[in-house]
């Protein structure tokens, strides 16, 4: 299989996944949030928020490291899985011990504070999942990732479904996220030994050392990246109390929803970017290029469509509780067109060797969006946290560009942002000119007129590439 079969492939299989798990997701989140309401969902919201503050720590760019070096080298799979595996457990124990210490030293209700203690557990799960998962990437079968990621959202709505008709609470709805992530890792695990790697538990010293000096970059780029993710909900509820936080993420809840695209994309771009630097810098030039392009494809229709449907988004999802939402979603969604590209950014720095400017990169982010959010919070709230949100991406997609114009390629970027920028503006006028109709009418409307719209602006060459991809397919 050609590697840009295999991309495609890969991509494809994961797109399909998430968005099968998307769905999944999006059901039981409108439910959850029905279900408790703004408050309580605050508190679900930040529960989350606040844990994952924590989780990278179990994690410390190991997962990263071992993705990049078994995709240069399989047979290393066994040394790097037998040494990582013990010190996870270790950092997960000391982990958890930095969540229940932390919380109890804030002063926050018993309720958000045994909510937090689940989603504490939840989250370690789903970091020993993530790193299982990072051995398929490295192995480039997707398609394993892909069968947890449904598997796991099917287990979890049908638990949740359950707790929800019954009548559940927060406690009870947390703890179903706990269950399900258990058997995500158990599940994970079990594929791993059968289908790929068979190893034991070693204790390495030397070893190690190498690891945790490797692993730095990646870890606190990882730290850095997540505080800048989540710390705007723990924020808002500090300063504003749960009901901002419930707003804020019913909306952001939707961003989620959508990233996985450059996520996936990423995701099967890396060990093949990886492998490019070593040994032709030519196609990792031509990957960059064509990696960036064809997410401005999606993420342009994406940002607009958005915000001409948001207040019918949120209404159909969550209800008129959540009218409040409508505005963090119309600021929200414009951080998507940093976002796809800031995946791609970070992918090339760390497949070429330059982690550490991926490091700089994150931790001026992170600087950035504590201030940002310590000044708008107080006067403008949730919209404030949104408006941080898009200033912090847009910061991290200059930095890194620059980055990689300097040490890789420059790119023509505004040759790449105006086809489907033209395309995105008139299906933009056509859905809110006819914004009265049904939402899923207003959708697939879209849709036709963007795709038929970029088909008439889309090079030759990229027709011909599209051409070869379903060719290889058939």
């Amino acid at each position: 299989m050609n590697t840009a079969k295999r991309i495609a492939k890969n991509t494809a299989v994961l797109t399909t996944a998430r968005i099968i798990s998307m769905i999944l997701s999006l059901v039981l989140t409108a439910l959850i949030a029905r279900h408790l309401g703004d408050i309580n969902f605050g508190k679900y919201s930040f529960a989350f928020a606040f844990t994952s503050l924590f989780v990278i720590l179990s994690n410390f760019g190991l997962h990263t490291l071992a993705l990049r070096e078994i995709a240069r080298d399989k047979k290393l799979a066994p040394k790097y899985l037998g040494n990582i595996f013990p010190i996870k457990i270790i950092l997960s124990i000391v982990v958890f011990g930095l969540i229940v210490v932390t919380i109890n030293l804030l002063n926050y209700p018993s309720d958000t504070k045994l909510a937090v203690y689940i989603m504490g557990l939840y989250i370690i799960m789903t970091s020993f999942t993530q790193f299982h998962i990072s051995v398929f990437r490295a192995f480039e079968q997707m398609e394993y990732e892909a069968l947890t990621t449904v598997l796991g959202r099917v287990v979890l709505l049908s638990l949740g479904l359950i707790v929800l008709f019954s009548g559940g609470g927060l406690i009870a709805i947390i703890f179903v996220f706990l269950i399900g992530a258990i058997f995500e890792a158990v599940f994970t695990l079990s594929l791993l030994t059968r289908r790929f790697v068979k190893f034991r538990l070693q204790w390495d010293i030397k070893f190690l050392k190498h690891l945790m000096k490797k692993a730095l970059p990646f870890g606190l780029a990882g730290i850095f990246g997540v505080i800048y993710f989540r710390i705007d909900m723990v924020m808002l509820s500090a300063m504003k109390g749960d009901a901002a936080v419930g707003w804020y993420s019913a909306a952001y809840r939707l961003l989620e929803g959508v990233v996985f695209i450059p996520a996936f994309f990423a995701a099967s771009l890396f060990p093949v970017m990886s492998k490019f630097f070593v040994s032709s810098r030519s196609s990792l030039k031509l990957y960059y290029s064509k990696s960036v392009e064809y997410l401005l494809f999606i993420a342009i229709p994406l940002v607009i469509g958005t915000t001409i449907l948001a207040d019918k988004i949120i209404v159909f999802l969550y209800g008129i509780e959540y009218a409040n939402s409508i505005i963090a979603l119309k600021v929200l969604i414009w951080a998507v067109f940093f976002i796809f590209l800031n995946y791609i950014m970070g992918t090339v720095l760390v497949s070429i060797n330059r982690e550490r400017l991926n490091l700089v990169n994150s931790g001026f982010c992170v600087l950035l969006n504590i201030s940002l959010n310590l000044f708008l919070i107080p006067s403008l709230s949730y919209v404030g946290a949104s408006i941080a949100t898009i200033i912090t991406e847009a910061s991290l997609f200059i930095i890194s560009f620059c980055f990689i114009s300097k040490y890789l390629h420059l790119l023509s970027f505004h040759k790449l942002l105006l086809r489907p920028l033209i395309a995105s503006l008139v299906m933009g006028c056509v859905i809110f000119c006819l914004k009265n109709l049904n939402l899923f009418i207003l959708t697939a409307l879209g849709i036709v007129v963007y795709v038929g719209m970029l088909y008439l602006t889309v090079s030759q060459e990229n027709r011909e590439f599209f051409r070869k991809l379903i060719h290889n397919k058939k």
